[in-house]
């Protein structure tokens, strides 16, 4: 199990790797398999899911493993694939979907696996890449994204594999980095999941650091 979210109607979405989606119905005790159909173009692009989000409209966003991202909303009837085209700049960059972040107007952050950061702008439906310049300081550490969390302030936590935690604040990024020989430095540089309570502090969990 990859990722779990809870739709409008209670139901409870489960993705998998390489189970495709479980939808489970807490009051009828059913549980829905959705899975890719070859033959069907609407269907859902890919069964090994990497993450599920819902956005204030409700509708859910999937990434997959390197078949782009599917949107669904219960009125729309069917998923909306959006996926690379070689040498067309107005589809989705970067195939590789780990994990999205929602700002406030409405448009979408995606962590790719490889090809940096992406900006969706939902109403002029483009697309914008950040990529990662190590060592420069101003800039995203590493093009491998694993988390990804829009705060109260609007600002977006990054989580990378190998290139630590960056805030970006729409025009600067801070970067936090391990150093070993000091201890008050975030634990690891593999940043896995990124939380912010109700009191605004940020919980960072990686992978082989434990909890800062």
């Amino acid at each position: 199990i990859t990722s779990i979210i809870q739709a409008p109607d209670s139901k409870i979405w489960i993705g998998t790797d390489h189970g495709g989606i479980n939808i489970i119905d807490p009051q009828k005790k059913e549980i829905q398999h959705i899975v890719n159909d070859p033959f069907n173009e609407n269907s859902l692009a890919q069964n090994v899911i990497t993450e599920l989000y819902m956005g204030n409209d409700s509708i859910i966003w999937i990434g997959t493993f390197k078949q782009g991202a599917n949107y669904y909303h219960e009125n729309i009837y069917r998923f909306w694939h959006f996926i690379n085209f070689p040498n067309n700049n107005k589809t989705l960059p970067h195939n590789d979907v780990n994990c999205f972040a929602e700002d406030k107007k409405g448009n979408l952050w995606i962590g790719t696996n490889g090809n940096g950061l992406i900006y969706f702008d939902r109403l002029n439906n483009s697309f914008q890449t950040i990529t990662a310049k190590r060592g420069q300081a101003n800039a995203l550490q590493s093009d491998v994204i694993v988390s990804l969390h829009m705060d109260r302030h609007d600002k977006l936590w990054i989580g990378t594999y190998h290139g630590g935690l960056s805030v970006y604040d729409g025009q600067n990024f801070t970067n936090y980095q391990h150093n070993p020989n000091d201890f008050t430095t975030i634990n690891d540089n593999k940043i896995w999941d990124i939380f912010e309570d109700s009191r605004g502090k940020i919980w960072i969990g990686m992978l082989g650091g434990g909890l800062d």
